[in-house]
């Protein structure tokens, strides 16, 4: 039986559910050695768990609410709204906080992961304080926040399909797109990295080599698969924007 290259998934979909030392849950929806993406939830006026340090860059897209995200190497927090998307540097200690009274949600991609991946939420909160004052260091490059706003201005002022990419980072990439109704991007793209495609508005339709076709309703995610040679389209009749996240070859 030929392998599924594009997958469309959300937390329902997940290949496993676990739980934060703070009780926040975390959908795993990608991961091998070389690429991770999941769902997490930040509880109001929680921590997400213990501090990451991550072998590689992460990416964070906030789908709901608002993150707050402390960094203890730079000593500063960045917050994060709904839309927006952080970029982290490899071996960036960070940890995601909710301090509103609603959920938080977000979607995120890492590659390549970490080995000792199962440790990064046994910490309780005293833990998490004491880990953030002891690991301190120096970093050459500042997280960043990104926002699609542009992109959307812009691609509904020219009513073609367009592109902005705004993370090209070590080890990920990340970016957005826009395609009016009816419209297609005129090439098919194969693959050579695993990617995550986030519907943020409208819905997206895939078409793959092979003559099937995906549709990823707006609020869900599609895996595509390194080898996967795949051609977009909105066959909408309302804008479609899709945040991506990629790992670098």
């Amino acid at each position: 039986m030929a392998k599924d290259l594009v997958k469309v998934m959300w937390t329902e979909d997940a290949l496993e559910e676990r739980q934060t030392s703070q009780k926040c849950p975390l959908y795993l929806l990608v991961l091998d050695d070389a690429f991770a993406s999941g769902v997490f939830t930040v509880l109001p006026h929680k921590y997400l768990g213990r501090p990451g340090n991550h072998i590689g860059d992460e990416i964070y897209h906030v789908v709901s609410g608002t993150l707050w995200v402390f960094f203890p190497d730079f000593n500063t927090i960045k917050r994060v709204e709904a839309g927006q998307t952080l970029y982290m540097p490899a071996r960036t200690t960070h940890a995601p906080l909710n301090d509103t009274d609603e959920d938080t949600v977000v979607l995120t991609c890492s590659a390549p992961i970490n080995p000792d991946a199962d440790i990064h939420y046994s910490m309780d909160l005293a833990e998490i304080i004491q880990f953030m004052s002891e690991n301190k260091g120096q970093r050459d490059e500042e997280p960043r926040v990104f926002s699609v706003d542009g992109l959307l201005s812009k691609g509904g002022s020219s009513k073609s399909p367009s592109e902005e990419r705004f993370v090209m980072g070590k080890t990920m990439t990340a970016g957005a797109f826009f395609i009016p109704p009816k419209q297609e991007f005129s090439e098919a793209v194969e693959r050579d990295t695993p990617t995550i495609w986030y519907a943020m508005k409208g819905e997206l339709t895939i078409e793959e080599g092979g003559g099937g076709t995906k549709v990823v309703p707006q609020g869900k995610a599609a895996y595509v698969a390194p080898g996967a040679s795949v051609k977009v389209r909105n066959d909408g009749s309302e804008e479609l924007l899709v945040y991506y996240a990629s790992s670098v070859k």
